[in-house]
């Protein structure tokens, strides 16, 4: 985390030294995140699976005029 931290700090110095904005609020969320990932990471193996057995699809389609 520090290592996150510096990297923000460093990035603010950037924004202050060239901007007129400034640090309102911060919040980390980097503990929330991880969670949020291994949730994606179930719900991605869901759909591999669901592709894999085609009982999920995904298509793309391309629609147009035939010209005369």
């Amino acid at each position: 985390m520090a290592r996150a931290l510096s990297l923000c700090a460093a990035k603010l110095q950037i924004v202050s030294r060239d901007t007129d904005m400034n640090l309102l609020h911060m919040e980390d969320f980097g503990l929330y995140y991880a969670r949020t990932l291994r949730l994606w990471e179930f719900y991605l193996c869901y759909c591999e699976g669901g592709f894999m057995e085609r009982t999920i699809g995904t298509a793309q389609l391309l629609l147009g005029r035939f010209s005369a």
